[in-house]
């Protein structure tokens, strides 16, 4: 595995991003400063750096921390589609017959009938675009941090 290549860093770093971004209760670590898609970009720049043959330079580490970011964003589309089919859809409909009965306020209801119009997919669609610039520039921005402070420093022979 000695060998300068950026595919298997970037998808460990992006499926790390990925993971903890989407992981209840653990995405709150998001909130503070993108700390999740900084460290999938970390991620990726250390796990390059240890499998190229010399130094890396700050762009290296920060395209590692790009390219960890295109994997995040595929990872987190594919895995909040599924949270959503397992956990939320079934609630939706719950949601929307608590209020039919008149448990819930209306709200709710009228809430759980927008999540299933083609509107709730428009706004999806912006979500999700904004959650991929979000991780591009943080992610970047990790892989940058390592290739700055590894800049320069040689590896020992091993």
């Amino acid at each position: 595995m000695k060998e300068k290549g950026y595919f298997l860093p970037s998808l460990l770093g992006g499926l790390l991003l990925a993971l903890l971004s989407v992981t209840p209760y653990i995405m709150v670590g998001n909130l503070f400063c993108f700390m999740w898609v900084i460290a999938g970009g970390v991620v990726a720049a250390l796990i390059f750096y240890h499998t190229a043959p010399k130094m890396i330079t700050p762009g290296q580490g920060a395209m590692a921390g790009f390219l960890a970011a295109l994997w995040g964003t595929l990872f987190e589309i594919i895995l909040v589609i599924v949270l959503w089919k397992l956990f939320y859809v079934g609630r939706l409909a719950h949601l929307s017959e608590l209020s039919l009965e008149g448990i819930l306020p209306e709200e709710f209801g009228q809430f759980a009938e927008f999540a299933s119009t083609g509107y709730a997919g428009f706004f999806a669609g912006i979500a999700l675009s904004a959650m991929f610039i979000v991780n591009m520039v943080f992610s970047t921005i990790g892989g940058l941090i390592v290739g700055l402070i590894l800049k320069g420093k040689e590896k020992a022979e091993e």
